[in-house]
């Protein structure tokens, strides 16, 4: 029998095999076949910690979530600034972009799996109040200009934003591999110029100076990566 470390590192590397090949060539394209020959495992090793490649895809899933909810569980105290909300943003974004087959084949996932729905809607519910309870608090401070109904609008544009993005530059023919390094940035500065009405100009100076350089830096990795 193996050692009960042996066992975690084995699951643990399916996982990232599973987690490379699903965001390479989409999930529903992945067999497990792919995941075992990719790791040079036997699939009976594999079946032995997963039993479907839907047992993945949900493993996989709860990864994420227990990251996007560290995130989105940060307690909003004392004044919070235009950083903060930057900061938030684009952290998510990171992870989505770390996790985007999720986003990508997110209809084919949540059809097959009524239960990954459900956490799904309770994750983007908590990441929706997350960004809701950070601009009422640089509402409070002065640092933001908006009422709560726009708050609790603004909220779901940019929970909106977060999740369809990938989903929307796939359409319209982004490669699944190279230019997506590029993703969380470019879907970052969206969502940030969505909020930025709603700051004085020097908070929209700000937050267009951090969407910029985060963008800049994103382009300087792909053109490095490239080369």
């Amino acid at each position: 029998m193996r050692p009960p470390k042996q066992r975690r590192d084995t699951r643990k590397l399916i996982l990232d095999a599973a987690l490379r090949l699903f965001n390479e060539i989409g999930e529903p394209d992945a067999t497990t076949n792919h995941i075992a020959e990719a790791l040079d495992i036997s699939p009976g090793n594999l079946y032995y910690h997963f039993h479907s490649k839907q047992d993945i895809a949900r493993a996989l899933f709860d990864r994420f979530a227990a990251r996007a909810g560290q995130l989105a569980a940060v307690p909003v105290t004392g004044h919070a600034n235009v950083e903060d909300l930057w900061f938030l943003l684009h952290s998510l974004f990171e992870e989505i972009s770390a996790y985007r087959f999720l986003f990508r084949d997110l209809h084919h996932l949540l059809r097959r799996d009524p239960a990954l729905r459900r956490d799904f809607e309770r994750l983007l519910e908590r990441i929706e109040r997350a960004i809701a309870a950070l601009c009422r608090n640089l509402a409070g401070t002065g640092a933001m200009h908006a009422t709560e109904r726009e708050i609790d609008v603004l909220a779901e544009q940019l929970t909106f934003i977060l999740t369809s993005w990938l989903g929307y530059r796939s359409l319209l023919g982004m490669p699944r591999s190279g230019g997506e390094s590029q993703a969380p940035a470019r879907g970052a500065h969206q969502a940030l110029a969505l909020a930025a009405q709603y700051f004085d100009p020097p908070g929209r100076k700000l937050l267009d100076n951090l969407a910029g350089g985060y963008l800049d830096r994103a382009w300087d990795a792909y053109n490095a990566a490239a080369l």
